[in-house]
């Protein structure tokens, strides 16, 4: 899910990079070292981000936040996204109920994305 900016606080770029430089621009799930600001896209690294342990784009205090790479994020947060879709109307059945068959397939699409991705990069390295 994309970020929404207005969830998170004016210096949230400031934050982001001490939480990176304190993981050593490590992923802390899986350990790959990752790319730091100003390296060139080419050189088979990962982008580090920072994921919210519970997910509330609030809560800022340095123990809630981890340095994941993308990959790693995106796996972190696919329950939890698929959680908050389901509410709306397109994960509905035509009785208004929650479709768990399009939860379960959005989850495998995520799922699919992440292994393709993490096998791309394994045959680089």
């Amino acid at each position: 899910m994309p970020m929404k900016k207005e969830l998170y606080p004016s210096n949230w770029h400031k934050i982001s990079e001490k939480i990176k430089d304190r993981a050593g621009w490590t992923c802390q799930s899986c350990g790959k070292i990752c790319r730091k600001p100003g390296e060139v896209f080419d050189t088979h690294k990962r982008t580090l981000t920072v994921s919210h342990i519970d997910h509330d784009p609030k809560n800022c205090k340095d123990e809630n936040l981890q340095a994941l790479c993308a990959p790693c994020h995106l796996r972190y947060d696919a329950r939890h996204h698929a959680e908050t879709r389901m509410g709306f109307p397109q994960n509905k059945d035509f009785f208004g109920k929650e479709s768990t068959l399009s939860l379960q397939e959005q989850y495998e699409e995520l799922a699919e994305a992440w292994a393709l991705e993490h096998e791309k990069e394994e045959s680089i390295t």
